[in-house]
């Protein structure tokens, strides 16, 4: 398989996870659709990551991911601040007591994991 066909496979996969956000809040679960914005960020900075690293680190932290982005593109640099919000939920949103996550908060989650991927996107 072709370090492209890897770099879309990662992407593909990003976009699913927002697709899985979107259907989740709709149906009213939105700690889990935190979860999979978060995972479709993570995904998407993979994809980006996968053009230059033989291997992608074994993380959900958005901002070590931004971090290692940055060695090849300073304007990642812009996605720190939005990595940052959206890390915790690769965990908080899995276990009980997640039930504080409301469908606003839901909704930003979403719109900053697909900000994310459209960052990455201009730039694959």
């Amino acid at each position: 398989m072709s370090e492209r066909d890897v770099v879309q496979q990662w992407l593909q996969k990003s976009a699913s996870d927002l697709h899985s956000a979107e259907l989740l809040l709709n149906g009213g679960e939105p700690a889990n659709s935190c979860y999979h914005a978060q995972q479709a960020g993570e995904k998407a900075l993979k994809a980006y990551l996968t053009q230059f690293e033989p291997e992608v680190p074994y993380t959900h932290n958005l901002e070590l991911l931004c971090k290692m982005c940055l060695k090849y593109d300073g304007s990642f640099e812009a996605l720190f601040l939005v990595a940052s919000d959206l890390t915790d939920y690769a965990t908080t949103t899995r276990y009980p007591g997640d039930d504080s996550v409301d469908a606003e908060e839901a909704e930003d989650c979403m719109q900053k994991a697909g900000h994310i991927f459209m960052f990455i996107q201009e730039r694959i």
